[in-house]
């Protein structure tokens, strides 16, 4: 099997009228970032929706056919539609994201939500208070039983929202 029939077979064959629109993805502790190729697409033919937990990424594009002409290879997909739909582990800010197309290359930038971000908790060793007690809920964890250990747990709780 030569390459021409590897082709035939393999690539050539995503003749459909849609087909998944390949992403790249990247997060870092503020959002997502979205990049996808779609050449020949122009804005006015791409859609995007987002909500909280999730992105659709719609392409419609025209494909040119030659019916006369003989293919020697034909690798891209006769799909008119390209479509990829994406969800986030995290919520994303949806009034905040941002979408550029720039020479055949559509970037999506997602925040994350306010309450979605993580913070790191600041951990003050000088306050004994805080250590001393802790270290007190250990021992006495260590030395009950499993119902005495909930119905102390939850006497906390409702001790720390009464106060």
């Amino acid at each position: 099997m030569n390459v021409l029939d590897l082709l035939e077979t393999g690539l050539a064959s995503r003749d459909t009228a849609h087909a998944q629109l390949p992403v790249d993805l990247a997060w870092n502790q503020h959002g997502y970032r979205v990049e996808a190729d779609v050449p020949g697409v122009r804005d006015e033919d791409l859609t995007i929706d987002v909500n909280a937990r999730g992105l659709t990424i719609r392409a419609e594009r025209s494909v040119s056919s030659d019916e006369d002409a003989v293919w020697s290879v034909k690798e891209r997909t006769k799909a008119t539609v390209l479509e990829r739909e994406l969800s986030f582990s995290e919520d994303i800010d949806p009034a905040a994201v941002r979408a550029a197309l720039k020479a055949g290359v559509l970037t999506i930038q997602l925040p994350l939500a306010a309450n979605a971000v993580k913070r790191r908790v600041p951990i003050n060793a000088d306050e004994p208070d805080v250590a001393a007690r802790l270290a007190a809920l250990d021992l006495e964890a260590a030395s009950e039983t499993e119902p005495t250990r909930s119905a102390r747990v939850a006497a906390t709780q409702d001790a720390s929202l009464a106060s």
